[in-house]
């Protein structure tokens, strides 16, 4: 099969939607698939060469340098597409780059299917005082924009359940995505702690995402300060970057808070790996995430999690099984984080669950659904 991926965003950029998209493509293409993905120009030099990344000319966007919009052009779109000849197009964003990907599948007279990555109400409060206006329109354009594909792909079945709600009547599938799943082998936790200089004494609660409103990092410092005060050998680790980092950094000084957290900045796929190792809890309190990766990378590597019953990670999470599910509004993601720092035993008995339920979310597995999505819409 030949497949075009139209996405908002790609590689040098790194968040949730393209690393989606690199494990099924790296997957997909071992199994003997062309993967095509067509995407807004980069100015990296690295990135403009790649054979299977055709680029659309396009315009800054104010304020979000890693999200350029393309100019709608149909006539550059159409020549790559004369090239390459697709059997289906896959959407995988919600704007101009998606439209682009729309109107192409159409005039082909080829399937057109969406992956649902990213909840849009919950971005809603990058509007401010307008937030209360944004968010209905935000609803009316998910539903506006869904109905046009022949197949809706969700990270997670709580947001087939919300688009559902919205009233859109397309066939909606959840499909998450999977990992690789032998990155996360084994290691000897008390050697990697050594390389990477962390006490070995410490309890180490790692998380890993974008430093922004919508990931909720302002209550989970705001809990992890509660559990230092009972728990001095407790250290968090913060892994990603993004615009409230120095609102975090702040929070953290006047907290007292500078020799129990540590900042580990944006890094890569496999400088993160060691730290999932290293740590004893894993914490993801995001109230917006179709379905966390992070959050499975973590159970991989025998993490007990502790995350709020919302959308992805509320679907993931296995109660008391491979973490804990704290209700919204509630204090209780305060006290599971309190019980699993407190007691060694419940640490290792739930991150064995953990590693067990990881085993459902292999790359080979959900690429297995892929596949056979993809040739049932080619076939109709």
């Amino acid at each position: 099969m030949k497949i075009a991926i139209f996405t908002e965003t790609y590689l040098p950029t790194v968040n949730g939607v393209v690393n989606s998209i690199e494990l099924f493509r790296h997957e997909l293409e071992s199994r003997g698939h062309k993967i095509y993905i067509i995407t807004p120009h980069s100015t990296s030099e690295n990135f403009k060469s790649r054979g299977h990344v055709f680029r659309i000319p396009s315009f800054p966007f104010i304020g979000q340098p890693t999200h350029p919009v393309p100019f709608f052009s149909l006539s550059h779109i159409n020549s790559i597409l004369e090239e390459i000849k697709p059997d289906i197009i896959h959407v995988q964003g919600m704007f101009f780059t998606g439209l682009l990907g729309q109107k192409s599948a159409h005039r082909l007279k080829i399937p057109c299917i969406l992956t649902y990555h990213t909840h849009l109400e919950g971005y809603a409060h990058y509007a401010g005082i307008l937030t209360p206006i944004v968010k209905p329109l935000l609803r009316f354009w998910t539903k506006h924009y869904c109905i046009k594909f022949n197949l809706i792909i969700t990270p997670s079945p709580s947001m087939a359940k919300m688009l559902k709600s919205y009233g859109i009547r397309n066939d909606i599938v959840a499909l998450p995505t999977g990992i690789v799943s032998k990155d996360y082998s084994s290691l000897n936790k008390v050697g990697v702690r050594s390389q990477l200089a962390l006490e070995s004494e410490k309890i180490y609660l790692l998380f890993v995402g974008r430093l922004a409103e919508e990931k909720n990092v302002k209550q989970l410092l705001k809990d992890f300060g509660r559990l230092y005060v009972r728990l001095p050998k407790v250290h968090l680790l913060l892994a990603g970057d993004g615009p409230d980092r120095k609102i975090y950094e702040a929070i953290i000084e006047t907290r007292g808070l500078q020799s129990s957290v540590t900042f580990l900045g944006s890094l890569p796929h496999e400088k993160l790996l060691p730290y999932y190792t290293a740590s004893d809890i894993f914490v993801f309190p995001s109230l917006t995430d179709t379905q966390g990766i992070v959050l499975i990378e973590a159970m991989a590597s025998g993490l007990p999690s502790v995350v709020y019953n919302m959308l992805g990670p509320g679907d993931i999470v296995k109660h008391n099984e491979c973490g804990f599910k704290a209700n919204v509004n509630s204090d209780q993601f305060f006290q599971f984080m309190f019980e699993l720092a407190n007691d060694a035993p419940l640490r290792d008995k739930i991150g064995v669950g953990a590693q067990r339920e990881a085993r459902k979310y292999s790359i080979e597995k959900t690429s297995d659904q892929m596949e056979q999505l993809y040739q049932l819409m080619i076939g109709k």
